[in-house]
């Protein structure tokens, strides 16, 4: 579904990503994981085509997409749910989820719209409140509703459970689960590498804009320098 290969991304005049290769398949779930300036955000705005690539290439359901605006990717199926969450804070819960389905027919998008309302009975009961009163658990629910909204087959996801309460936090993520299960494939960037690695088929590693490790989730859990770095643990011996 989704290759990329020697992929350079720059902010400005500063390199973010050097080259970096992945793959991930239809239904998929794979995560990327890794230090706080890793490169993990930079790699879902280049994707999209919020950051215009440098070099390499980015292969979409077989189309190059390397050059493709914001627009034209979710139109291709292709939908971002972005680090903190920005939904319209003086929209209603319902408007901000029929932005969501801009691109789709007005019959689809009413479609969609019940879906969502049945997939969130607590979105539904609050659609006409403004989207800036709901909790941050609640706002985040909303943006990956809204993201829902134009049907995707390819769903990325930017730190979804940042700042949220514990409890919220499995609700979200149990919420990744079932879209999963659903068929939608998920691009994940999380800064709870355990939780994101515990659902995931496979996880790549960035460190400073670079793949560092990659390999099956179930393998990198028990990685010794994945432990040590990434998840906090210290076995005995597991140097780097």
């Amino acid at each position: 579904m989704l290759r990329v290969r020697g992929l350079r991304a720059w902010y400005g005049n500063l390199p973010a990503l050097h080259g970096i290769d992945f793959s991930l398949d239809e239904g998929e779930l794979v995560t990327l994981i890794g230090s706080n300036g890793a490169g993990k955000s930079t790699t879902l705005k280049s994707l999209v085509g919020l950051l215009r690539k440098r070099s390499g290439e980015i292969e979409y359901m077989g189309k190059d997409i390397s050059a493709r605006s914001p627009a034209t990717t979710l139109t291709m199926g292709m939908a971002m749910v972005p680090e903190g969450r920005w939904i319209f804070p003086d929209l209603t819960v319902e408007e901000n989820l029929r932005i969501g389905a801009f691109s789709r027919p007005a019959r689809s998008a009413a479609l969609a719209l019940k879906r969502e309302f049945e997939r969130f009975p607590l979105l539904g009961e609050r659609r006409f409140q403004k989207g800036g009163t709901l909790s941050g658990g609640e706002q985040q629910m909303l943006a990956i509703s809204r993201a829902l909204m134009s049907e995707p087959r390819l769903l990325l996801l930017d730190e979804p459970s940042l700042g949220l309460a514990p409890q919220m936090v499995e609700k979200v993520f149990a919420l990744i689960n079932d879209i999963r299960k659903s068929g939608i494939a998920i691009l994940l960037v999380e800064q709870n590498s355990a939780q994101a690695l515990a659902i995931a088929d496979r996880g790549y590693v960035l460190s400073s804009g670079k793949m560092a490790i990659s390999g099956k989730a179930a393998d990198l859990l028990d990685d010794p320098r994945v432990r040590r770095i990434y998840l906090g643990y210290h076995d005995a011996g597991a140097g780097i």
